[in-house]
């Protein structure tokens, strides 16, 4: 009968091999995936501006109104509620 080396201590036995690892951090790592990305009204103009530079066409300047509306636009953001109760 072969001994076990004894500095695996708190280690799990999966037959012929050992395995150990520090516990996670407190907390939950969740990852998620979105398929489409909500756009700011910036990215849509610079889409735009991309298309008409690819096709060799004139770019409009932005008006300072267009400009403030981006500046001011509240970003896009997800909300999650994640709860333990069965709903």
């Amino acid at each position: 009968m072969q001994k076990c080396s004894s500095n695996l201590k708190d280690s799990d036995n999966q037959g012929s091999t050992y395995f150990k690892a520090k516990n996670p951090e407190y907390g939950a790592v969740i990852y998620y995936y979105v398929k489409e990305v909500p756009e700011s009204l910036k990215s849509i103009r610079q889409k735009k501006e991309k298309d008409l530079f690819e096709k060799g066409e004139k770019i409009p300047q932005p008006t300072y109104d267009e400009l403030q509306a981006e500046e001011k636009e509240v970003k896009p953001y997800l909300i999650f509620t994640v709860t333990d109760e069965m709903q």
